[in-house]
């Protein structure tokens, strides 16, 4: 949906609607609607992306008066035709959902593609739908700050409901996204509960779930407080799911980005007892990519994560403190390659420059509240 300081334009298979201009057209064609048709185009275009009732859509065309469900159904099909069927889709046994302008599938990459789907509002109140979008937004936001992740727009991924699990393999082939968040809000008298899924598209099934309550303090702080909890989780679960996916292929198919997650993966093991094999994993993503910072990155904290079996010698320290400061020239912008140059530095007992660079690596990552695991592994 696109809209205006008012929010009176929409944007829907490519046709714009223009409620202050009372307009509706293609490509500066025009295109016409009886007033009842229009009505309801309208009432639909205010609630894009959502699932309206028939009983609501009766009552916003026909108010005080009783029509029946057929006069419903006549001016559907009315408007289908001026605008494709596609446009409108029916939701059997709910209603009529207006399907925003979908954005163009992704080109493939390396990054785990994540799509926010519309939650679903549990309480009786249909005044909450603007809480529960809300929540599902933040999320969208709080995930997007994530570079290691691609998060879709709400255009895209809004016109999905998380109660349409039938759906969920189309959305790969829609807007491909690898992955899928789905959930719901219910708000009691003095708390709001959240519940939250994440889906791989590929398969619909769920690899990980969570529930979220939280005190009545006002609509912003439950928000936050939701969203803070929600976000760190999803951002190591999504992760953890692109090592497991790329620990399934071949080694010898894997691109840069997916040799460091082999390596990474190694690390993650409580006994750290293959970080040899790690290093390769690094070191041959290096030469898939020489201008990947993250393998540089990672590869140095290979070399540190040898202190735990013994002295590292200043030579090995110096050499993974080169590294670092390689992964940091050629991806700045990544925390990660921050968090790890700190340890380095500490461990060379550095403590300034520690500091300096850890201080570098939370004003990168400001959406998580903790270091993600001791050694900075995300």
């Amino acid at each position: 949906m696109a809209g205006s300081a008012t929010d009176q334009v929409f944007q829907f298979g490519g046709f714009t609607l223009d409620l202050g201009k009372g307009t509706l057209g293609r490509a500066e064609q025009p295109a016409f609607l009886r007033p009842k048709a229009y009505a309801l185009l309208t009432h639909l275009a205010r609630h894009i992306g959502r699932v309206v009732p028939k009983s609501e859509l009766m009552d916003a065309v026909w108010p005080g008066v009783f029509v029946t469900e057929d006069s419903l159904t006549q001016l559907i099909r009315e408007i289908r035709k001026v605008l494709g069927e596609e446009t409108i889709r029916t939701v059997s046994k709910r209603g009529y959902m207006l399907i925003p302008e979908i954005e163009p599938v992704p080109e493939p990459g390396a990054q785990p593609i994540v799509a926010v789907l519309r939650f679903r509002n549990d309480s009786a109140d249909p005044a909450d739908e603007a809480i529960v979008d809300g929540i599902a937004e933040d999320i969208i936001n709080g995930l997007a700050r994530f570079d290691t992740l691609t998060v879709l727009a709400r255009n895209s991924s809004f016109s999905f409901a998380s109660y349409s699990p039938s759906e969920w393999p189309v959305v790969r082939s829609r807007i491909g996204a690898d992955y899928l968040i789905e959930g719901s809000v219910r708000r009691h008298a003095d708390s709001i509960v959240c519940a939250v899924n994440l889906v791989d598209a590929a398969s619909a099934s769920q690899l990980w779930g969570d529930r979220h309550q939280a005190d009545y303090a006002g609509l912003s702080a439950i928000q936050q407080e939701i969203v803070e909890k929600i976000v760190g989780r999803l951002v190591v679960r999504v992760n953890n799911a692109g090592l497991q996916r790329a620990s399934r292929q071949p080694v010898a198919s894997l691109a840069a980005h997916e040799l460091v997650l082999r390596g990474v993966a190694l690390l993650r093991d409580p006994a750290q007892s293959e970080l040899k094999e790690a290093a390769a994993f690094f070191e041959a993503a290096i030469v898939r990519d020489p201008a990947y910072g993250l393998a540089y990155t990672y590869l140095a904290l290979s070399h540190v994560l040898n202190s735990e079996f013994g002295p590292t010698s200043d030579a090995v320290l110096t050499k993974a403190r080169d590294l670092a400061d390689r992964g940091i020239a050629l991806s700045p912008d990544q925390a990660t390659a921050h968090r790890i140059q700190s340890l380095v530095r500490l461990n060379m007992r550095e403590h300034e420059a520690a500091e300096h660079h850890l201080r570098i690596a939370l004003e990168l990552n400001r959406a998580t509240r903790t270091v993600s695991s001791r050694w900075g592994i995300c």
